[in-house]
């Protein structure tokens, strides 16, 4: 009764979403947008710094966030404010040059591409789910940040993905490396691991852009790993199953999920502005079957209860039958399960934990593991109404400083005027 009584009231929400929603559309875009981005690039930081460093939170590996190993801020690789790495090394290691053997580097090399529906987040944000465990199981990892939309679209999160790249190569003269990326970080993710699968695509898209990114020296890339990645423009919103062929609406609680994508990748790719760049080809599943015949080996993580599952699946199938490798991992979880702390999700050891050990075997990572009795169960973190009250209390400064910011940086700077 309660599950109808809420898909009822979510179907008259929509209805009055689909009568109102440039109206929606615009309001979000000019205030709830920025709100969001004040919280996390203001008191999100704060408060997950000192979250960061107490001894009494765990990461997925059962250590305490801050434990073993070593970490830099912001370490610029482009001109843009937002071009920067966040590098997180192993306890102890100082020098980030990689030995080099016939075969590629000796030391594993990460980049990974935060998610936040393209438009909000940052690396700071999320570096705790992936690159601290990888750095401290003895993995060099880059987390990349790049400039969001709907004020830098498609393609400056990819070409700065590139820029990025060859921006590793040259301090670390690694020749390979393992791209990752959750939600918008992994459609950014697998949209560049494309384009540099086909030397063809890269002169187009150097040609296009106006950036000679065909004269770059890129590290190839030995695995693709896509975590709830943004793949295609309709598998989440209305989808066939890939077995049985048959129609899969969504529910009413689902269509909320698709209604929030649509509004991300409405300011990530505007497709009659961006078709002259690369025909428009912003995510997966717009390449051809030649363009992806030559993707590297590919790993596919998604919950089984997140919109995205179908067109995940669809992927997985279309680079299956390419004879691309490609491993898909299903989980009973929602969206962004990995990027949780541990301790903010009740099934973190069914869900999250399980994958994080697939991501490591994929990547011929050992992982370390804090103790032998891991994982436990774990009660649920004070801190979460904390978060949520610092994140409440953030909000009126944030969008003052925000708004102050947009106005002082001029009209072409404004909040989404060209979106």
């Amino acid at each position: 009764m309660a599950s109808r009584t809420l898909d009822v009231l979510i179907t008259f929400i929509l209805f009055l979403y689909n009568f109102l929603g440039g109206y929606i559309a615009t309001f979000t875009k000019w205030l709830i947008l920025p709100l969001v981005r004040g919280y996390l690039d203001i008191g999100g930081p704060a408060y997950r710094r000192f979250w960061f460093w107490q001894n009494t939170q765990m990461c997925v590996d059962g250590f305490t966030p801050g434990a073993d190993m070593e970490i830099q801020f912001a370490v610029p690789y482009g001109s843009d404010v937002d071009e920067y790495f966040d590098i997180v090394l192993p306890s102890g290691v100082t020098e980030e040059r990689v030995e080099e053997t016939e075969a590629g580097n000796e030391t594993t090399v990460v980049v990974y591409l935060h998610g936040g529906g393209f438009v909000a987040c940052n690396s700071e944000c999320l570096i705790h789910s992936i690159p601290v465990p990888l750095a401290r199981s003895g993995v060099h990892c880059y987390s990349l940040n790049y400039p969001l939309a709907p004020e830098h679209q498609f393609p400056a999160a990819v070409l700065s993905t590139l820029k990025g790249l060859s921006w590793v190569h040259s301090r670390t003269g690694a020749k390979e490396i393992i791209l990752i990326g959750d939600s918008a970080g992994g459609a950014i993710a697998a949209t560049t691991a494309a384009i540099m699968s086909s030397t063809a695509l890269i002169a187009q898209f150097s040609q296009e852009t106006g950036v000679a990114v065909d004269t770059w020296t890129l590290p190839r890339i030995q695995k693709l790993v896509s975590i709830y990645g943004v793949l295609d423009w309709k598998g989440w919103n209305d989808a066939k199953d890939p077995v049985t062929g048959k129609r899969q609406p969504l529910a009413p609680r689902d269509h909320i999920g698709a209604a929030v994508l649509r509004f991300c990748l409405g300011c990530y790719c505007n497709r009659k502005r961006t078709s002259k760049i690369l025909n428009g080809k912003c995510l997966l599943s717009d390449f051809s079957d030649a363009d992806l015949s030559n993707m590297p080996d590919t790993m596919l993580i998604c919950g089984k209860w997140d919109p995205l599952i179908h067109g995940t699946r669809l992927i997985h199938d279309r680079l299956q039958r390419l004879g691309v490798t490609s491993v898909l991992k299903e989980y009973e979880a929602h969206h962004a399960f990995v990027g949780l702390p541990v301790a903010w999700n009740p099934t973190w050891d069914v869900d999250t934990f399980p994958a994080y050990l697939e991501i490591c075997k994929f990547s011929g990572v050992t992982p370390r593991i804090a103790r032998s009795d891991w994982p436990q169960k774990l009660s649920i973190d004070w801190s979460l109404p904390v978060a949520i009250a610092i994140a409440l209390s953030f909000l009126p400064l944030a969008f003052a400083i925000v708004f102050c910011q947009k106005i002082r940086s001029g009209v072409a700077r404004f909040p989404f005027a060209n979106a």
